[in-house]
């Protein structure tokens, strides 16, 4: 899957990485854990990646990419 090439390349480059592979997954992981950075993919199951975006930004500062 994609989220399994781009943790893998993430992982490869030199960095941590967690993947996620709902927006439901997503936001418990954003709830839970604090990241560097956010990779977010808008077309999501279970929850849309804009509304990951949108409550994610209310709930830490960890910056989104899209």
């Amino acid at each position: 899957s994609i989220n399994d090439m781009m943790v893998t390349a993430i992982e490869t480059a030199g960095y941590k990485c967690t993947g996620a592979f709902s927006g439901t997954e997503g936001m418990l992981r954003l709830e839970t854990g604090r990241y560097d950075l956010v990779i977010l993919d808008l077309m999501l199951p279970g929850m849309h990646g804009s509304e990951v975006l949108k409550k994610g930004k209310q709930i830490t500062d960890s910056p989104f990419k899209g």
